[in-house]
């Protein structure tokens, strides 16, 4: 079973998300970025992170930077699912070095087939 690692500060999407994924993968929650850090500091290393980019505290922009920053965390494939729509925000996030940008609403059949591909795609 698969781990992954989801950061949003919206409790509906995270509930959502939780029953959705949680059929076939084991899911971590984080309201923002500093509870996903803390997740990490603490040894959890999750298959995959599903992060939104506007949230309190640590922002998705500055997560990304952290992991995809370090020799520890870098292999985890990121999957940025927010309601921004801005061209520069996506340039900005694939220049960081995610793998794939979803914006809200989203529909959940392409998000599992994401999941599903990074899940199965050996990295780097």
């Amino acid at each position: 079973m698969k781990e992954i690692l989801l950061v949003d500060d919206d409790e509906a999407i995270c509930a959502f998300l939780s029953i959705l994924l949680g059929k076939i993968h084991k899911v971590k929650v984080a309201y923002d970025g500093i509870g996903a850090m803390y997740h990490l500091s603490e040894g959890y290393i999750p298959d995959l992170i599903i992060t939104d980019l506007k949230m309190p505290e640590l922002s998705g922009f500055d997560l990304i930077r952290n992991i995809k920053n370090s020799q520890i965390y870098r292999h985890i494939p990121i999957i940025v699912l927010t309601g921004s729509v801005c061209t520069e925000a996506r340039e900005t996030c694939y220049l960081l070095g995610i793998e794939d940008y979803i914006n809200k609403p989203f529909n959940p059949y392409k998000l599992k087939d994401r999941i599903t591909y990074f899940l199965n795609t050996e990295t780097i």
